[in-house]
């Protein structure tokens, strides 16, 4: 969910990220650490500026190529 919605938006503020996904703050961070340690995200912050980017980097695109497949056979499984 939260590299989806990264990916979706290329380059995207902590900020807005918090307000399109909804989840406390305290989770959100914790989920985006993880995923920045674990090489899927990266985290930007010019110097001396509060404001924190995200972007996804290259193995997000084949996870959420993953979601969007196992999205697709769910579908086709609940449809029958």
């Amino acid at each position: 969910m939260v590299v989806h919605a990264i990916y979706e938006h290329k380059q995207i503020r902590y900020k807005d990220l918090a307000a399109i996904l909804e989840l406390s703050p305290t989770v959100l961070s914790s989920k985006l650490s993880q995923l920045t340690d674990a090489g899927i995200i990266s985290r930007q912050q010019a110097v001396g500026a509060k404001e924190v980017m995200y972007q996804t980097l290259p193995i997000a695109k084949n996870m959420v190529k993953a979601y969007h497949l196992l999205e697709s056979i769910n579908d086709k499984i609940c449809s029958t």
